[in-house]
């Protein structure tokens, strides 16, 4: 089975590395076409959505240059598509997060390529929704086609690692509003950490979401105010270098934040 994948970059640190992470990967037949300009969300929804369609393959693998992923990946996801009934809208595998410290769904998604042309109707206008691909998943499961978040226990990769300390400012930025609920828990993860300038702007972020009443999925909208008035607070220091593999890495991570045990065992070697 070919697969179609977008990557969908705003110039992180870790896109150079995922790409060649990725094109390791491929075999051939499998086809790979990147998106990596500054525009808000939904008009880079609606292109990578585009794009998918053009490459016409079975399954489109979406995914965001704040991703690293693990050795045969690629390999394992196309195993997961075989899990899918035909009316199913497509899937999503966790990755280890840097800043909740837990397996969560962040910024990679695989879609049956043949309901992609139905998914674009719904994708929401500039500033309309919080979480566009999630609204958009939504409409789509009313009109039967389900998204499975739960067809395997493996942990697929690493998200927010090795990212640029504004990059970091804006997602929490905009985490504040995404997830109000983890807001608290975010705090004490943080504050544990607080000798890293990641956290630390992650914990600016949080901070400065109190003063806006709306917020964008547009990193440029938010990008002059970070540089007028917090750029000196995040002097560059010595930027680490972003492994090619990462297996020992999330494992590391996993037995740090989860123990030598099942969760650990499952997030490492579950079968699709």
């Amino acid at each position: 089975m070919n697969l179609g994948i977008v990557i969908r970059g705003t110039n992180e640190r870790t896109l150079p590395v995922l790409i060649r992470q990725l094109k390791r990967q491929m075999k051939p037949g499998d086809e790979i076409k990147i998106i990596n300009y500054p525009e808000p969300f939904e008009n880079k929804l609606r292109r990578s959505f585009e794009t998918a369609i053009s490459m016409n393959k079975p399954f489109s693998l979406m995914i965001d240059g704040d991703i690293l992923l693990r050795d045969k990946a690629l390999n394992y996801i196309k195993k997961a598509t075989e899990r899918l009934k035909p009316g199913d809208l497509g899937f999503s595998l966790k990755v280890f997060d840097k800043f909740y410290k837990q397996n969560k769904h962040r910024g990679l998604h695989i879609y049956r390529t043949n309901h992609i042309s139905r998914v674009i109707e719904f994708i929401p206008g500039y500033g309309q929704e919080l979480r566009p691909e999630s609204a958009m998943k939504e409409k789509m499961k009313v009109l039967g086609y389900y998204w499975h978040k739960t067809l395997s226990l493996r942990v697929i990769g690493l998200h927010d690692y090795f990212q640029d300390t504004f990059d970091i400012y804006y997602k929490y930025l905009i985490r504040a509003f995404r997830s109000p609920q983890d807001i608290h828990f975010l705090k004490n993860n943080i504050k544990h950490r607080s000798g890293s300038l990641e956290f630390r702007a992650a914990a600016l972020g949080l901070e400065n979401a109190l003063q806006f009443s709306t917020i964008y999925n547009d990193k440029s909208h938010y990008q002059d105010n970070f540089e007028i008035f917090y750029r000196n607070d995040f002097l560059k220091k010595k930027k680490s270098k972003i492994p090619y593999h990462i297996d020992l890495l999330l494992l590391k991570e996993l037995v740090l934040n989860y123990g030598i045990g099942w969760k650990t065992w499952s997030s490492m070697y579950s079968k699709v």
